[in-house]
């Protein structure tokens, strides 16, 4: 239950009560709501203190202004990142530097492949007596070279490819950030229109129309308008003189506006509490139950 502190007025009889008493309740409802915005800005207010509102009706909205803007300078970043990635030449991990390494890899693979080739004819040639010794080692020494060459083409190739794909990594991960960012706003866009959860009462009213609001201060408050009791604690002797089907005037006030209910009393407690009053003073009270019929 969600409680809310308002003024009550119990009006008896007038040829029994010399007086009206005003005393201060509690309200209690089934079901109570508080709509908050899910960001910073200006809103606009399309319901007063003690409306009646159905469900999914238009309470607030907040202006989506600040919330566009900040989309678009995401936008733009989100542009900026990309030109960036595409200028690198790296808008996919295989560059074209990586794919004229590669070039040169393939290349040198198949010089060595014909230099092993011709080790292999050249052993057979020493062999048979066809060449000498030291042409043979002129052969194997040029082998090993292009061997050597291989090693440095494909340790080339793969600084290339993981610098590459640092970078892409990098880009990637810089724009997908963004995007999320962007997709949280685009959310926050979507809950600019606060509704109405249920057909209910607005019970409080923080903002006027036009007023600032922010994500930590609800714009309204919203009860339900059914099993809406008002309870009060009223002074012993008054209280005797009250009836269960007696009317009430229930005044609810905030800073800047007072609302009038109607209301009936549907209980009184069978005794009283004693109770210490703000000036320290011993006081009899008896809780009243009032009926919160609402604004018709």
């Amino acid at each position: 239950y969600k409680e809310e502190k308002i003024s009550v007025y119990e009006v008896g009889e007038k040829s029994v009560l010399k007086e009206t008493v005003r005393e201060t309740g509690i309200i209690k409802s089934g079901r109570s709501a508080s709509l908050s915005p899910s960001f910073d800005g200006t809103a606009s207010v399309y319901v007063e203190l003690g409306d009646r509102v159905k469900k999914g009706q238009l309470i607030a909205e907040v202006d989506p202004e600040n919330i566009e803007n900040a989309i678009s300078q995401i936008n733009a970043q989100i542009s900026s990142l990309s030109g960036q990635k595409n200028a690198t030449g790296i808008s996919n991990p295989q560059g074209r530097e990586i794919e004229v390494q590669k070039i040169l890899v393939e290349n040198t693979k198949r010089s060595l492949d014909k230099a092993v080739s011709d080790l292999e004819k050249a052993e057979s040639l020493l062999a048979a007596g066809g060449i000498s010794e030291s042409e043979l080692e002129v052969i194997r020494s040029s082998t090993k070279d292009i061997e050597s060459e291989l090693r440095i083409q494909e340790n080339n190739l793969a600084a290339m490819e993981n610098n590459s794909y640092a970078m892409n990594s990098y880009f990637n991960g810089q724009i997908q950030s963004l995007q999320s960012q962007k997709a949280a706003l685009l959310s926050k866009r979507a809950k600019a229109q606060m509704l109405s959860p249920f057909d209910g009462i607005i019970t409080s009213l923080n903002i006027s129309d036009g007023g600032f609001v922010s994500p930590q201060m609800p714009v309204a408050d919203i009860s339900s308008a059914d099993n809406k009791t008002v309870f009060s604690e009223i002074a012993a002797n008054v209280a005797a003189e009250l009836g269960e089907g007696d009317s009430v005037e229930i005044i609810y006030e905030t800073k800047n506006s007072e609302k009038t209910f109607q209301g009936k009393i549907t209980r009184i407690s069978d005794f009283a509490v004693t109770s210490i009053s703000s000036l320290g003073l011993e006081e009899q009270k008896m809780t009243v139950e009032t009926f919160f019929e609402g604004i018709e």
